[in-house]
């Protein structure tokens, strides 16, 4: 299983800059290519290091790869980019 995580800090932190990068992300679940995906909000006053983390695992290194080169995935980056300021990925092997 592998563990991709995403944590997104979004450019002047708007409310509904945040709230449109989350339902765009979460437009991915419907991939349907992975074991689990959710989209968490900060809900700490310091927000110096994100504001959404996206937590997802896939079956296999395939999977994942199939996932970050899906025409849909793309689309997603490609509209949420101008919010954003900052990314940070890791993947990583789980149980």
């Amino acid at each position: 299983m592998i563990h991709h995580i995403v944590l997104f800090k979004i450019k002047g932190n708007s409310e509904q800059d945040v709230a449109y990068v989350k339902k765009e992300l979460l437009s991915l679940t419907q991939l349907n290519l992975t074991e689990s995906f959710t989209v968490y909000n900060n809900y700490t006053c310091n927000k110096n290091k994100g504001d959404l983390v996206l937590d997802s695992k896939f079956l296999n290194a395939d999977r994942l790869q199939t996932y970050m080169q899906h025409a849909k995935h793309l689309e997603v980056i490609k509209l949420t980019s101008p919010f954003i300021e900052e990314k940070s990925v890791i993947d990583f092997v789980c149980d």
